[in-house]
């Protein structure tokens, strides 16, 4: 039966007794595996024995940092910890405080004068600190304190050395893995869920063909799209948008396996290194970085938003007030929509009449564009023959090569001005080389568009105006056309005249091509008659 005492022997010095000790308690554990393991349940308990047997002690807070690493002082830049401290510099903390802990190595394992400078700082603030490990008191209230200070920088640097060399035994164990997983062994068992280890190995399961079909969704749909589409399919498991973004940023969908490190602040961030062919691969290396390009244009803050749930406008993204503004899709009560200049909704737009803003029927921009389709090469989404599926995927495989061989480009430049005089000779030398491959990969790629070209010249004349409206009347048709507009980098540009009479200028490839005079009669082209 434990005695429940007014105060401990060591607060004689510090505290009167019947004076009320306002306590702040701290605890902390460095991994999220030993939540509730022996860590944590041996501070916990030895917090709750402490008020048991001191009455007088009340706790007034506690904070928590529960996998949180002390080493590199994780803790004191965004943890608990750090609101403390910023709570005892503002003077926020109740007279009598005491910082109730297990030991110093909770609250810090920097080691060298920042740990010590840490600890010192809140003694001098009128705030003890109370070791539960040895039953320690130290303030600055206390009459002989001579030898605290020593003991706290002991305590300290023992457990500064102790994470070092932890830290130094799991940085060999990692390194080791990461040998063995080069020369072909397993460097973890754990996989992505579209892969298992079975007998030895790492095999696809029944959930690579939908991870398979995110790949392809991907150019046509946003991560929203995708999941809704794959959930209509017979697949063992349902998706959402955030698992679809998810996985179409994972570098194992192509079988890398990327060994992470941790950041100034602790986060698994940087890459340490990269295995290739680790796991079975869905699809290409090229292919990834194609798609890492394709999501990279949805973040154009032209293209931002969620799209409505029956996707309408062809021209999303694609058609520009004269003015410069985007103008934005607005459907109205009346089931009219507009096209708005963004720019005349706030007084910007310099075509605009005072108080008034500039708008056009959706419906009518849409059916002027469309009236001059064979402006814009439609055949090569509409006519598609074995051989030209054969050359396009060729195609699209050299895309993804160009863009890997951009990015060594870049990072060996990034690379050479950092290095030493003795390695930019080397770093340069492969920068040639990289530079030589590139213009190849770019020569081929030259090769192959005049080939797809020439091939789709040859089947234009069998495209008809029925063949485009067959895919304007379904949702994935009208997205598919959007996304072709994008990849042939149409854009419209609207310049008001007066009311109902404006100019239409259409740009293919950045190509001005035609302008079309609108009037409340009609409309007509410039350069002439198109079919």
């Amino acid at each position: 039966m434990s005695v429940k005492n007014t105060l401990p022997r060591a607060f004689a010095d510090v505290f009167q007794n019947g004076e009320t000790i306002n306590v702040y308690s701290y605890i902390r554990f460095s991994s999220k595996a030993q939540s509730l393991g022996f860590g944590e349940v041996r501070q916990l308990e030895q917090l709750n024995r402490f008020f048991e047997q001191y009455p007088l002690a009340r706790q007034v807070e506690r904070y928590e940092d529960l996998g949180v690493s002390a080493f590199k002082g994780k803790n004191l830049k965004s943890g608990q910890l750090a609101k403390f401290v910023e709570r005892i510099k503002s003077k926020e903390i109740l007279p009598n405080a005491l910082l109730l802990v297990e030991s110093f190595d909770r609250i810090s394992r920097m080691g060298g004068y920042d740990a010590l400078e840490l600890i010192i700082s809140i003694i001098q603030s009128d705030c003890s600190i109370y070791t539960l490990f040895d039953n320690r008191l130290y303030s600055k209230r206390k009459k002989d304190s001579s030898v605290d200070i020593s003991l706290i920088q002991n305590i300290l640097e023992r457990a500064n050395d102790e994470s070092k060399s932890k830290s130094e035994r799991i940085s060999d164990a990692k390194a080791r893995n990461l040998t063995k997983g080069e020369n072909g062994g397993i460097i973890t068992k754990r996989c992505p869920f579209w892969i298992s280890f079975t007998d030895g190995k790492f095999v696809l399961n029944e959930h690579a063909k939908a991870v398979k079909r995110m790949t392809e969704l991907c150019f046509e749909m946003g991560f929203q799209s995708i999941s809704k589409e794959l959930n209509k399919e017979d697949h063992p498991k349902k998706y959402t948008d955030s698992t679809v973004g998810k996985v179409l940023h994972k570098h194992a969908i192509y079988g890398s396996f990327l060994a992470m490190k941790n950041d100034e602040n602790g986060n698994r961030t940087i890459v340490n290194k990269e295995i290739k062919n680790y796991y079975p691969s869905v699809i290409s290396e090229s292919e990834f970085h194609r798609i890492s390009e394709k999501l990279k244009e949805r973040q154009d803050p032209k293209l931002a938003g969620r799209k409505a749930e029956e996707f309408k406008n062809i021209l999303r993204g694609l058609v520009f007030c004269k003015c410069g503004s985007t103008f934005r899709y607005h459907a109205q009560k009346n089931y009219y929509v507009d096209l708005v200049c963004h720019a005349s909704t706030v007084g910007q737009c310099k075509y605009a009449m005072p108080g008034k803003g500039i708008r056009h029927r959706y419906a009518r921009i849409e059916e002027i564009f469309l009236a001059y389709q064979s402006l814009i090469p439609f055949h090569k989404i509409i006519v598609k023959n074995e051989d030209i599926k054969a050359l396009e995927k060729e195609h699209q495989e050299i895309a993804g090569q160009i863009i890997i061989k951009e990015k060594a480009l870049a990072n060996n430049f990034s690379i050479l001005e950092k290095s030493s005089d003795s390695a930019q000779k080397y770093i340069t030398n492969r920068i040639d080389e990289v530079s030589q491959e590139l213009d190849n990969l770019k020569t081929d790629e030259h090769k192959l568009n005049l080939k797809i070209s020439s091939m789709h010249l040859a089947t234009k004349s069998d495209v008809n105006v029925m063949e485009v409206y067959r895919l304007l009347i379904t949702e994935k048709g009208r997205i598919r056309i959007n996304n072709f507009l994008h990849s042939q980098k149409i854009k419209i540009v609207i310049t008001p005249v007066k009311k109902k009479f404006f100019s239409l200028d259409i740009y293919h490839d950045d190509k001005h091509i035609d302008t079309i005079e609108v009037t409340p009669d009609g409309y007509f082209a410039r350069r002439g008659l198109h079919i």
